[in-house]
């Protein structure tokens, strides 16, 4: 399996953009996205693209404020207006943003917090130079169409309202499969603890 890190940024344009409200604390949605453990479940048309074996992925650390996770694609899926079936690239930069990209341009998300309990959430694609407005708007329209993110919006919002009802007592973190998830909360506390 070959993987390069690597996406240029240089000559990509801004291409598609959508927004979603999420009733939730950042740090659920942080949570939520910077893991893949819970996408067979939450997740199927996602999971039945990529390799859920975690011995075919890479998840590391880059840095005191940076994560990053490697999936490969499964055999056959058909190319796609924004990526190549090859490996699904993921970096979320903390506390707010993640890089994605898979071959063709890249993806950045931010979330702006509103409150407490509530963010927005951007995603963008940015289109290598000379993408066509027909791949361009194919493109705008499979992000429309996407379930991935309104599962996450809606995920997110049931952990919330089980954080609120004080019902769910609070969870465990999964060695190795959590990892990621970890460094950000070891680093949470160190930021409320200076």
């Amino acid at each position: 399996m070959q993987m390069s890190r690597g996406c240029d940024v240089t000559t990509a344009v801004p291409a598609t953009e959508a927004s979603w409200t999420i009733d939730a604390n950042w740090k659920v949605f942080q949570d939520n996205t910077i893991e893949c453990y819970h996408c067979p479940t939450t997740h199927p048309e996602f999971s039945r693209a990529v390799v859920q074996d975690p011995a075919r992925q890479i998840i590391s650390v880059g840095g005191r404020y940076w994560i990053h996770h490697a999936i490969p694609f499964r055999d056959g899926i058909p190319e796609g207006p924004t990526y190549v079936p090859e490996t699904y690239f993921y970096n979320w930069i903390f506390p707010a943003t993640y890089l994605q990209h898979s071959g063709k341009g890249f993806d950045i998300g931010t979330i702006d917090v509103v409150g407490v309990d509530r963010l927005c959430f951007r995603h963008m694609w940015f289109a290598p130079d000379g993408t066509t407005p027909e791949v361009i708007a194919l493109a705008q329209r499979s992000l429309d169409g996407d379930v991935t993110i309104p599962q996450d919006v809606e995920i997110c919002r049931l952990v919330q309202h089980s954080h609120d009802s004080g019902v769910a007592p609070a969870g465990r973190l999964l060695p190795g499969r959590a990892a990621l998830w970890t460094h950000f909360c070891k680093l949470i506390v160190e930021m409320v603890g200076e």
